[in-house]
């Protein structure tokens, strides 16, 4: 299936983005994950139209990929910093 991304985004940009705008921002409600969501169900994106932040936190966090060792450095080291310097601290 071939999609013109550009019209698509033009499309879901007129359509859906000005209503949330108008509805208060909640990070845990209306997010760019809501967006992905909403663009993927309008795509019907693998046969299925029923996609929500929950399933995307799902296939990235378990299918997703990193494209080198130093996106995953630079996604877990500061995390892992601040955790080795908590223990140091209350050591």
């Amino acid at each position: 299936m071939r999609v013109d991304c550009k019209e698509h985004a033009h499309k879901h940009t007129r359509t859906h983005c000005p209503s949330s705008y108008a509805n208060i921002h909640i990070d845990s409600c209306d997010n760019c994950h809501s967006h992905v969501a909403y663009a993927l169900n309008d795509l019907g994106y693998g046969g299925y139209k029923k996609w929500n932040m929950v399933q995307l936190a799902f296939w990235v966090f378990f299918k997703g990929k990193f494209n080198s060792f130093s996106d995953v450095v630079k996604t877990f080291g500061p995390f892992s910093v601040i955790v080795l310097v908590i223990i140091l601290v209350k050591l």
